[in-house]
């Protein structure tokens, strides 16, 4: 399985509360624990991680939260073919 975040769940409003509080990802990690035979690829995670600056990987403008393509190429793509190899 892979979940991907929307660029809302990193960032805060005026309160300092995150937009999207609930990200599938942190469900999906709990379930899958149970399962010996998934895999969970969670890019909410992978990102924060390897990401250099989080805020910088999105496409401007675009409200569907898709990212730019070299994030795309040489972060997701890359992630996805090693956990099939």
């Amino acid at each position: 399985l892979i979940t991907f975040p929307h660029k809302n769940h990193f960032k805060n409003d005026n309160l300092g509360n995150i937009k999207y509080n609930v990200d599938v990802s942190k469900i999906t990690k709990k379930i899958v624990k149970n399962y010996d035979n998934v895999e969970h690829i969670n890019f909410s995670e992978i990102l924060k991680l390897k990401a250099d600056d989080i805020n910088d990987i999105w496409l401007e403008n675009d409200i569907s939260s898709h990212i730019k393509p070299e994030y795309h190429n040489n972060l997701i793509t890359k992630e996805i073919i090693n956990k099939l190899n």
